[in-house]
């Protein structure tokens, strides 16, 4: 069996959507707490928080711009933005942010290496 630990749902500072998932998950797990726009889950697995998080987002109209980050035992739902919209580059082979530029330019000749 998988120990299961504590999950935060964390929703960005939204304190209504976060009430609105805190009731959608209550009706399927018992052991939920909310505190202003985080919720506090025990006893359940990570991959069930997921699939109620996913089928929550999806099922609601109004978070169709909405997406569930996952980061270790956090998961975030939010509106997710692209990184060159909040001023950073990122590499499209490895996902590695910069705010500038000459730094991306400078980490892509590390991907090709002896090549050039």
């Amino acid at each position: 069996m998988i120990p299961v630990g504590k999950i935060i749902v964390s929703c960005a500072g939204d304190s209504d959507l976060a009430r609105n998932v805190y009731d959608y998950l209550y009706s399927k797990i018992k052991d939920v707490a909310l505190a202003e726009d985080e919720i506090e889950i025990h006893g359940a697995p990570k991959k069930t928080v997921a699939s109620l998080l996913d089928s929550f987002v999806q099922s609601n109209d109004h978070l169709k711009n909405y997406s569930v980050i996952e980061f270790g035992d956090t998961f975030t739902i939010g509106i997710e933005l692209s990184p060159e919209k909040v001023g950073m580059y990122s590499c499209e082979m490895c996902g590695y942010f910069t705010p500038y530029q000459e730094e991306l330019y400078t980490h892509r000749m590390t991907h090709l290496g002896g090549f050039g």
